[in-house]
């Protein structure tokens, strides 16, 4: 018979017997909150990327209200205050791998300094 030994709950550090073998946590409130603890630790170090896209998303929605294509200068997007430091993926748009915030497509043009947003895939 196999001998059943004593854990340690990662969460609180209190001594169980397990009644399943793959049991981690003595309580199941001790899972929970250390899935939760975890999960909002990942949320607070992906938080100052996140919102800038989420930030820079309802801007570009706001502009690009009714339009599928627009083309801006840098000195309006600045004044607009978007920001495009950060982008969610990278689209291939005629045979190019463009930086993209969720549906829209950005095509910058550093000699001419404007920049072309796309609203490409969800129509």
């Amino acid at each position: 018979m196999k001998e059943i030994t004593r854990r340690t709950d990662p969460q609180t550090g209190e001594l169980f017997f397990p009644k399943r073998a793959n049991q981690k946590f003595a309580r199941p409130e001790n899972r929970i909150k250390f899935n939760n603890d975890a999960a909002n630790e990942l949320r607070k170090e992906r938080e100052c990327i996140n919102k800038a896209i989420h930030t820079a998303h309802i801007k570009l929605r706001k502009l690009m209200t009714g339009l599928n294509k627009a083309e801006f200068s840098f000195d309006y997007m600045d004044g607009a205050e978007i920001e495009f430091n950060a982008f969610t993926h990278f689209e291939l748009y005629d045979k190019i791998l463009r930086p993209a915030i969720y549906e829209f497509v950005l095509i910058t043009d550093k000699q001419n300094k404007k920049i072309t947003i796309i609203r490409y895939g969800r129509l």
